[in-house]
């Protein structure tokens, strides 16, 4: 058995690889948040916020690209 090597062979994910973005999304917002805050006392609410946007327009471009597919 041949081993893994990152960089050189991509990862098996056939199954769960969605599972893997809510963390990233939500890692991603609290950098961002955390380093433009002004407040830290605001951070929560605004990587919150950020975070819902974010799934949002995920949802967004992922129903329009699944349109363009349908009705091409």
């Amino acid at each position: 058995m041949t081993p893994w090597r990152p960089f050189l062979d991509p990862m098996p994910m056939e199954t769960g690889w969605l599972l893997f973005l809510p963390p990233l999304i939500v890692a991603v917002a609290l950098v961002q948040r955390l380093i433009k805050a002004k407040r830290l006392r605001d951070v929560p609410r605004e990587a919150a916020r950020l975070c819902v946007q974010v799934f949002a327009l995920l949802g967004v471009a992922a129903g329009s690209l699944w349109l363009l597919l349908w009705v091409r």
